[in-house]
């Protein structure tokens, strides 16, 4: 609050003035500060100007202008290049003239804010002081309406809690009315009621309440020119109706807080937070108000409500829990599945691949009773996948991990002998699938299969084997092959002495071909295959690689006619295909004849005496069949 008083001493002057045909002149504003000022003690009007030293800032009159024949009003506007200052005192006076103070004013301490400019006014009201003063401008000339523009910033806050708060709106606890033995108490807490700002500091007790009254909270804007603006509330009890209404030119807000039942017990009918009816609900694209779901519409599934933690937890417990799962322990047989929990599991079984793996998994439910499992894996083992279904009763699994086999060739990952990747060769658009292939217990890192050095094709090293080779062939089985360079998983078969260093897992094959440091599967060129008897007895006493020569008759078909050809004769031996078994094999040595009537065979030549006694492995000449000419490989 503040005071205001014009001293004795300023009638003084005005009559000097007036005697002397002079106008009152009050020329300069002087700004003070009292210690221990008291600015609700009324003003001693014997007092004029302090002492000096309490002065703080003093300025001429700006402007001044008449308000009405009683009232004059004087300005000063006060630049914002003026240093701050702290002033709880004002002065109007006539700086030309000694004891001629005209207005003292006694206020609340308030500082002038450095770089803020400021306005000042004071009003001098006393008869006929327009006239007496020589003053005949109006204020609105000249002078801002602070009071407008003020209340208009008054009026924008106030507009705007209303447009967030509605009507009325509470927080917590704040103004809620209870019953406590015979007495009903309003709770302390804050408050908005048409956009007016109401705060309760202490419980309230409220008096005389009767059945079947209502309890409101009526709230008002109040001050004055020279105070602080605030809300002013009280709390009405009515047993009828209230609403807003005017009183003075003070427009009043009314709001029903609580009703008394007839039992004696309160109803609260306060809003809680703010109004979410003048705000836009929540969408897809944009953020806004939501609802709470309720139970029934989380568990049919309906509506559009948001769902709480608690309720999401109750939806999940009927999966297995809530991020937790069910324990089943070793499995033994897939029967113990069917009454497990739909939702999360835990196990460990055999089933799935025939070796201990530990997995988590879910059990998912299908309404006509069957059910399918998926799991995961949590062993040391390769991480895999596996799938269950009920009805098929059966586990599938699925590797998941890039160290499987036939994963794409990582050149980080150890490789350990019989382990296989792929590669990708985008120049034939095909997919190579390469085993490794040093010797056991070895492993490789960074050692390329597309990097022909790394491969058998371009190894260079015969004491070790090389790392990489096409993955498919059967170690040791020998095939044809429509090239004399064998495939890059094989050696022809040539008669070579192979190194067992380098061809380790031939010789593992064929140990009794091992001679040695080296391997040799024997001599294949240039001969027609016989299939080895076995102890079937039609070519007895033969063994692997063991080499026979083959006999020829010439003769008409019927076993008695025989052509007994000239050997001597190129012509002959290119017709008959008759081979021998050196180069240097004499011509006549090597043919024989029978004739017509005697199926006891004779030797004609000279080299035998009977067929009896004749060296099947040099006497005869042989006859080779239609035949074509392949080179054989085996794979290593």
């Amino acid at each position: 609050m503040s005071q205001v008083v014009i001293p004795l001493e300023f009638e003084r002057y005005l009559q000097d003035r007036i005697i002397n045909g002079q106008a009152p002149d009050m020329n300069e504003m002087i700004f003070a500060y009292l210690p221990d000022l008291d600015p609700e003690q009324a003003i001693d009007r014997h007092l004029g100007l302090p002492d000096p030293s309490y002065w703080v800032y003093q300025q001429d009159i700006t402007q001044q202008a008449k308000l009405n024949d009683d009232s004059v009003i004087y300005s000063v506007v006060i630049p914002g290049t003026v240093k701050a200052f702290t002033f709880n005192a004002i002065y109007l006076h006539d700086k030309q003239t000694a004891n001629s103070c005209g207005l003292v004013v006694h206020k609340l301490t308030e500082t002038k804010e450095p770089e803020m400019s400021s306005v000042r006014s004071c009003v001098q009201q006393y008869s006929g002081a327009a006239t007496v003063a020589n003053i005949d401008v109006t204020p609105e000339s000249w002078q801002i309406d602070y009071q407008a523009r003020l209340y208009g910033m008054d009026n924008d806050l106030h507009l705007a809690c209303w447009d967030l708060f509605g009507d009325a709106s509470f927080f917590g606890s704040g103004f809620q009315v209870k019953v406590s033995g015979s007495d009903y108490l309003c709770s302390p807490g804050v408050g908005y009621v048409g956009g007016l700002r109401c705060v309760n500091d202490t419980q309230t007790i409220l008096p005389n309440v009767q059945v079947g009254d209502g309890i409101y909270l009526d709230a008002s804007w109040q001050g004055n020119v020279l105070s602080r603006w605030t809300t002013q509330w009280q709390l009405v009890v009515s047993a009828t109706p209230l609403t807003d209404y005017m009183d003075h030119d003070t427009q009043h807000y009314v709001t029903q807080i609580a009703s008394v039942k007839a039992n004696g017990s309160v109803t609260d009918l306060r809003h809680l937070g703010i109004d979410e009816r003048k705000l836009p609900n929540a969408a897809t694209t944009r953020k806004g108000v939501v609802s709470l779901a309720t139970d029934g519409n989380v568990k049919a599934g309906k509506g559009t409500g948001v769902i709480s933690p608690r309720q999401l937890k109750q939806a999940l417990d009927q999966f297995g829990g809530f991020g937790q799962s069910a324990d089943l322990g070793m499995i033994t047989d897939n029967a113990v599945l069917d009454a497990a929990p739909t939702g999360f599991l835990h196990f460990a079984s055999h089933l799935m691949t025939g070796t201990l793996a530990e997995c988590q998994g879910m059990k998912i439910h299908h309404p006509d009773g069957y059910y399918s499992i998926i799991a995961g894996s949590g062993s040391q083992q390769e991480p895999a996948l596996f799938f269950y279904h009920s009805v098929q009763n059966e586990w599938t699994s699925v590797l998941t991990n890039l160290n499987a086999q036939f994963a794409p060739y990582q050149s980080d990952r150890i490789y350990r002998t019989g382990d296989v990747c792929t590669t990708y060769d985008s120049g034939t658009g095909e997919r190579k699938f390469w085993q490794m292939y040093a010797g056991p217990n070895m492993t490789c890192v960074g050692k390329d299969p597309e990097d022909l050095l790394n491969r058998h094709d371009g190894w260079s090293d015969p004491s070790a084997p090389f790392w990489w080779i096409p993955y498919g062939g059967k170690v040791g089985q020998p095939f044809f092959w429509l090239d004399t360079t064998p495939p890059e998983e094989a050696v022809m078969e040539i008669n070579a002495d192979l190194p067992i260093s380098v061809y380790w897992r031939l010789a593992r094959a064929y140990p009794h071909l091992v001679t040695g440091d080296t391997i040799n599967t024997g001599e294949i060129r240039g001969e027609f295959l016989r299939v080895l008897d076995q102890g079937r007895g039609v070519d007895s006493e033969r063994s692997i690689n063991s080499w026979q020569n083959s006999s020829a008759f010439v003769g008409d078909g019927d076993g008695y006619n025989i052509l007994v050809p000239n050997l001597r004769s190129a012509k002959h031996k290119k017709v008959l295909g008759f081979e021998f078994d050196k180069a240097t094999d004499s011509i006549s040595a090597n043919f024989a004849a029978l004739d017509n009537n005697d199926r006891n065979s004779k030797v004609i030549t000279s080299g035998a005496k009977s067929l009896e006694t004749a060296n099947i492995t040099s006497d005869f000449a042989r006859l080779r069949v239609r035949n074509i000419a392949r080179p054989m490989a085996i794979y290593i």
